[in-house]
């Protein structure tokens, strides 16, 4: 065990450090996150609601993020993510019985 992800030479973090990493080529994540310093983000506490709720959306296939974020999902990838309401679906036309 290291005791700081950046030690550890296959984690990606020691590239994000700018230790040396030559394990595979990493994408450009500032695309999707901007981080201006890797060690103190690596170093920060785990935010313990968050992670709750990530286990639990990982344990069920759900994606987790603001509807927003979900929903230009559902656009990009041409797909439903966000669940539908439980229950059957009503009737588009109520129909009145005798």
């Amino acid at each position: 065990m290291v005791s700081k992800a950046w030690h550890y030479s296959w984690s990606s973090a020691r590239a994000h450090t700018g230790k040396k990493y030559n394990w595979i080529t990493l994408s450009n994540i500032n695309k999707i996150l901007t981080v201006s310093n890797w060690k103190q983000f690596l170093e920060e506490s785990e935010n313990k609601d968050f992670l709750q709720k990530l286990r639990m959306r990982t344990k069920s296939n759900m994606v987790l993020g603001a509807e927003e974020f979900i929903l230009k999902l559902e656009r990009l990838l041409n797909r439903k993510i966000l669940p539908n309401p439980n229950g059957r679906p009503q009737n588009k036309k109520s129909r009145v019985r005798p």
